[in-house]
């Protein structure tokens, strides 16, 4: 009795925490038309303006991808679990790694600089404002 109590309370609270985790994605992002540069030369890069917070930013560059948040002036490195590109807009799930911290955010017209791992990246977007 015991034994299947304990069992059924555990498998209740795996559940619990870990349906509200997983839920939530994917999200809309605006593909931005951008130069994403790191320690000064330019990377394959793409960032992706989030459809219902236009002041969060998806940097992909290379195998690294960032959330940077110009209003709350923070960068978190993410992971991304898929993206839809044929969706209009692009539909992407990801999830939240860390704060970086230390990341010394600039923001300064269509460009925004920061710091992650001893990499400096610049984002600067081309022939249009996106930051207030």
């Amino acid at each position: 009795m015991k034994r299947g109590t304990a069992f059924l309370i555990t498998l209740f609270l795996l559940t619990t925490f870990t349906i509200p985790a997983s839920a939530g994605g994917p999200f809309a992002f605006n593909k931005a038309k951008a130069v994403v540069t790191k320690n000064g030369m330019d990377t394959y890069g793409q960032v992706f303006c989030k459809a219902d917070e236009t002041n969060k930013f998806l940097v992909l560059s290379g195998d690294v991808a960032f959330m940077v948040d110009v209003s709350a002036n923070t960068v978190h490195d993410v992971a991304i679990n898929s993206v839809d590109e044929k969706a209009d807009p692009v539909m992407i799930d990801y999830g939240i790694l860390s704060e970086i911290q230390g990341a010394n955010l600039q923001t300064s017209g269509g460009v925004f600089t920061f710091k992650s791992k001893g990499d400096s990246y610049e984002v600067n977007s081309e022939g249009r404002v996106w930051l207030h």
